[in-house]
């Protein structure tokens, strides 16, 4: 699954995705039958966004039987990594 700021051009790149945002996404896809095995969370550094929990939770309201990892460059808690997993990212790269 990508939702890619520079592929989808509807947000700014300079702003952080929205609640909102991400819920009429995630509806769109549930709607048009998407169905994803896996989905990663990567680009820019996930783990230093404020609401990055909130957006797992999100998705895994619309797709609580997929995968979910998260690609990162290791620079947040061991207790945030813990936090993670208790929400459903079962993989870090």
């Amino acid at each position: 699954m990508s939702i890619c700021y520079q592929k989808d051009h509807s947000l700014d790149l300079n702003e952080e995705l929205n609640i909102q945002t991400l819920t009429d996404k995630m509806t769109l896809l549930r709607n048009s039958g998407f169905k994803p095995i896996y989905i990663t969370f990567m680009g820019g550094e996930f783990t230093i966004l404020e609401k990055s929990i909130e957006y797992i939770d999100i998705i895994n309201r619309y797709y609580p039987f997929s995968q979910k990892s998260l690609t990162t460059n290791g620079s947040a808690s061991f207790e945030y990594y813990d936090n993670l997993k208790m929400h459903g990212v079962n993989h870090r790269t």
